[in-house]
């Protein structure tokens, strides 16, 4: 799943476990009074060989717990219950997790989608990917993922007067291996309305549209009221499927969720891009200080003023397409119902081999 996007965390993540579309979704595992002395180890690999920068999530099967009323596969939570738990990939595309004693399958992302995300060995979906048990203090090694290319699905979610909604949740199903879809990835739109579903396996898809506000019901693409009226979308092996617009008109039956915070999203510290700019390398986003301090950001790249495709997220590699080039990334800080800010960093120097 995705950073492709903002990472919200909190109370928009406690609104998204309540409902979609009557699929109930299991909170993250927490293992706060365990030994964390057990490592879990391997390499990732793509079709050019080592895959750096790629995230490994470990997953750990969640029993019921109210309001949720299904258990499920969920990332493990840090100690302090905070974050999840992730390792990234060295330059060798090497990486190690420390865990407590358990039972995990794996998670493997890179950080632009552009291979398919993968449960270790070879699985599309959670369910399909493989148990890793390891004992108290106990290493695991020879963790071996290969990626393949990934699709995307992207598009923009409107109201029926054509303006854009933000932090509406975008999940894509996967459908056709199971009696029922499987969920795959998710994101919230942007504060315009757009979203982008990356590091998709090939396959069929239904996407489904949950207002966070509660403005309209759920849909699905294209406007269906459920995930068996939807219409699947094929995604290909390193495809992008663009175009994949919602006007969500239904309105909704439950209570409105009616903001009492709001305000305007003011940055103090101005962001900046580290790293070198030159080819092969990757550049990353000082995201600086803002007000409030906790409030989600989305990206967008730059090269001489002009976006790059596809580059919204807080990483950027660096492609010969680049070269001769300054780069830039527009950050916007936004929250519900307060007023978004965006400023753009100073642009890096051109880009050499």
């Amino acid at each position: 799943m995705e950073e492709s996007h903002v990472r919200l965390r909190t109370a928009l993540l406690a609104v998204v476990s309540l409902v979609l579309a009557g699929l109930s979704l299991p909170p993250a595992f927490s293992a706060a009074d365990v030994a964390w002395t057990s490592r879990l180890s391997g390499t990732v690999l793509g079709p050019d060989g080592p895959v750096p920068y790629a995230k490994v999530t470990p997953m750990r099967w969640v029993a019921p717990q109210p309001p949720v009323t299904t258990g499920g596969w969920a990332p493990l939570h840090t100690a302090s219950g905070a974050d999840d738990v992730e390792a990234e990939t060295d330059a060798a595309g090497r990486y190690e997790l420390v865990v407590p004693a358990g039972t995990y399958r794996l998670r493997v992302v890179t950080y632009d989608g552009s291979l398919a995300q993968q449960y270790y060995p070879s699985g599309t979906t959670v369910e399909s990917g493989l148990d890793v048990s390891v004992a108290e203090g106990g290493t695991v090694a020879g963790l071996d993922v290969r990626l393949g290319p990934g699709g995307s699905l992207s598009g923009t979610v409107t109201g029926p007067d054509g303006v854009g909604l933000g932090v509406v949740y975008v999940r894509a199903y996967r459908v056709g291996d199971t009696a029922a879809p499987v969920s795959v990835t998710y994101v919230f739109t942007s504060p315009d309305g757009r979203y982008r579903l990356a590091g998709l396996p090939a396959g069929a898809y239904v996407v489904a549209f949950n207002d966070l506000q509660n403005r309209y019901a759920t849909e699905y693409w294209p406007n269906a009221a459920n995930a068996a009226a939807a219409t699947p979308i094929t995604v290909v092996a390193g495809a992008e499927n663009g175009g994949i617009d919602e006007v969500m008109a239904a309105p909704s039956t439950a209570p409105p969720v009616v903001p009492t915070d709001t305000g305007v999203v003011r940055n103090i510290t101005r962001p900046k891009v580290t790293g070198k700019p030159r080819v092969g390398t990757l550049l990353r986003v000082d995201k600086g200080v803002w007000a409030p301090a906790t409030i989600p950001l989305s990206y967008r790249w730059l090269a001489n003023g002009k976006p790059i495709a596809k580059a919204r997220r807080a990483k950027l590699k660096v492609t010969r397409s680049l070269l001769g080039k300054r780069i830039a990334v527009e950050v916007t800080g936004w929250k519900m119902a307060w007023v978004a800010a965006t400023v753009t960093t100073r642009a890096t120097k051109r880009v050499r081999r």
